[in-house]
């Protein structure tokens, strides 16, 4: 097992995150990575969600019944998010690091955890 750099798991050890909560029970560290800027501006992301090799989705809620979302699939067109209203829609894009090289260095930080478990970076933005 690698080291990782506590910092991203509330100073927890990758060692203890692995054998207490790994797989185990739920773990949540607000501020993972303190004062993090992610490299992709929601335009760009929209931008990804239009490239036919990018898999991308949209999650959106019914604008008449609260307990109902649809999902699409891209790729998008600009006129896909045009028609969005303001609020309740999420864009999911998949594999960003094949595609944004900064984001490398943020799934670098997860060495720790078993590489078979580690598939991709995963960006969403939701309204």
């Amino acid at each position: 097992m690698t080291d990782c750099d506590s910092s991203i798991l509330g100073n927890i050890s990758a060692r203890q995150f692995l054998q207490e909560y790994w797989q185990k029970k739920p773990c949540l560290i607000k501020q993972a990575i303190p004062d993090y800027k992610c490299p992709i501006s929601p335009e760009e992301l929209a931008g990804l969600a239009c490239d036919e090799s990018c898999l991308s989705r949209l999650i959106i809620q019914d604008n008449h019944d609260e307990n109902k979302w649809q999902v699409q699939y891209g790729p998008f067109t600009d006129k896909n998010f045009s028609n969005l209203d303001d609020n309740h829609w999420s864009l999911l894009v998949s594999h960003v690091e094949q595609y944004v090289p900064a984001i490398n260095s943020l799934l670098s930080r997860f060495n720790f955890v078993p590489s078979w478990r580690l598939d991709d970076v995963m960006i969403s933005y939701a309204t």
